[in-house]
């Protein structure tokens, strides 16, 4: 009955000073004992989660597959809040401006990507930019070549949901890689040495094809993403030359 029910809510969920537990009582009230210990799992593994950074948990990642890689980053990554993710943006975005590496003050047009839903904004990237008197450029599926191709992006261009349900400018004035400075491109894990494990596609490999040799190319990251042992990468892998997180700014390659 009811009353059984209580002091089963009451036993699996004990306050023990917990204003959380306690306003959970009602809500489970009504429930089975095997609801509600599988319940109080789910409580308890996002307790966990809050109490363990995910640096501590995303160790020996070099020896995974990289689909392996793929699927657990993800996880990762949407156990990241809104408003964490929005900081972490805006702290790569000032850490890129105000680190007075060379090779930004030479950046003229970049491109980036625009971020979905999990990724790390990169609105903030954009509009230092365009601050700074420089030219953006994103990615957009073209119909007619059946390939990503890139696009000027400006602070009054209208946007739209593209082939793949990524946001792309309406108005299409291309862009030829060649012309393009720096790449900014997105990325599931990175390694200090360069190496980069995306999301499988193969698109931005597609993209730097067209793209200069002295180009930079480089990715931004939460800290947790970065492993310092290689990742599993094949020859076709394209590496990067600097990874930005909220803390560093994390130099790949060599600087001649």
């Amino acid at each position: 009955g009811a009353s059984q029910r209580a002091v089963l809510s009451a036993s699996l969920f004990p306050l023990e000073g917990s204003k959380m537990d306690g306003s959970l009582i009602p809500e489970f009230m009504h429930l089975t004992m095997r609801q509600v210990r599988a319940a109080r799992q789910e409580l308890a593994e996002k307790k966990h989660a809050a109490e363990h950074p995910l640096q501590e948990r995303f160790e020996g990642v070099e020896t995974w597959d990289k689909e392996t890689i793929r699927h657990v980053l993800r996880l990762r990554r949407r156990e990241v809040t809104s408003e964490a993710r929005l900081q972490a943006g805006r702290d790569i975005a000032q850490r890129f401006y105000e680190d007075a590496h060379q090779f930004v003050k030479r950046v003229v047009r970049m491109a980036l990507y625009l971020s979905t839903a999990h990724e790390l904004p990169t609105r903030y990237l954009a509009r230092g930019a365009w601050n700074a008197g420089r030219q953006v450029c994103v990615p957009g599926w073209s119909q007619r070549q059946n390939t990503y191709r890139l696009y000027e992006l400006n602070a009054q261009s209208r946007l739209i949901k593209g082939a793949h349900g990524i946001r792309e400018p309406a108005d299409r004035r291309a862009v030829d890689p060649r012309e393009v400075d720096l790449f900014i491109l997105p990325g599931l894990a990175f390694d200090c040495a360069g190496g980069r494990i995306g999301y499988g596609g193969g698109n931005y490999d597609r993209l730097l094809m067209g793209a200069r040799k002295n180009a930079v190319k480089m990715a931004i990251a939460y800290d947790w993403q970065v492993v310092t042992k290689p990742l599993p990468l094949e020859a076709h892998d394209v590496r990067i030359d600097w990874i930005v997180t909220p803390t560093r700014v994390i130099c790949c390659q060599p600087q001649g």
